[in-house]
């Protein structure tokens, strides 16, 4: 397949800076949810109502800080830029989107049953974890397997807030089950081609 370049992941890098010191810049009210400006953008899961607010669309490109924003980068810029010259931008950005969506509706779910404090969302933390989680059953490599799944553990390691260590769960769960779906829908598209070409050689 042919290469292209990373302008896809360039643009959602660009995305972030923005929203998190661009808009942030022109925010008034200091410091609001766990220390970031404008808290009010970050994601809560305490109600479906939530999905169809600005926080959706906003949240994965809004930081706590700039320690958390380069970790994310560290993290985010390789395994984006590999599977947008490896597939495609129109993957990658589906990917981002149904990993994004999915995740945050499940975390509305799982608030009925775990006690999330009332805490808020945001960073892109749980797209990384999704994309290696695709990308590493995709090409059969258990070091980015480990890798993914060593990340959380650390998380769980530094006393991450409920809220924070679900999404990268899910986030990771979202990935495998992308990945199992695709290559579900890949068997199936050959074996009706092969239950075409069967038919068509019947004599």
């Amino acid at each position: 397949m042919k290469q292209t370049k990373p302008f896809l992941t360039l643009f959602l890098l660009f995305c972030c800076l923005f929203v998190t010191y661009g808009i942030g810049a022109l925010d008034t009210s200091l410091y609001g949810v766990q220390g970031s400006a404008l808290g009010w953008l970050s994601f809560s899961p305490e109600s479906f109502k939530n999905l169809i607010s600005l926080s959706l669309i906003v949240s994965p490109f809004l930081h706590l800080n700039t320690g958390h924003l380069l970790m994310n980068f560290f993290l985010f810029i390789p395994i984006s830029m590999v599977i947008e010259r490896s597939y495609g931008p129109k993957i990658l950005s589906l990917l981002f989107i149904m990993i994004h969506v999915q995740s945050l509706l499940l975390l509305i779910v799982s608030n009925h049953w775990i006690n999330l404090e009332g805490k808020f969302f945001l960073g892109l933390s749980h797209v990384v974890l999704g994309l290696y989680g695709y990308f590493a059953l995709s090409k059969k490599n258990l070091f980015l397997t480990f890798f993914a799944l060593s990340i959380i553990a650390i998380g769980k390691w530094q006393g991450q807030d409920n809220l924070t260590l679900l999404a990268h769960v899910i986030g990771y769960l979202v990935g495998v089950e992308l990945f199992v779906i695709r290559r579900s829908w890949e068997k199936f598209r050959s074996q009706r081609s092969n239950a075409s070409v069967i038919i068509s050689n019947d004599p």
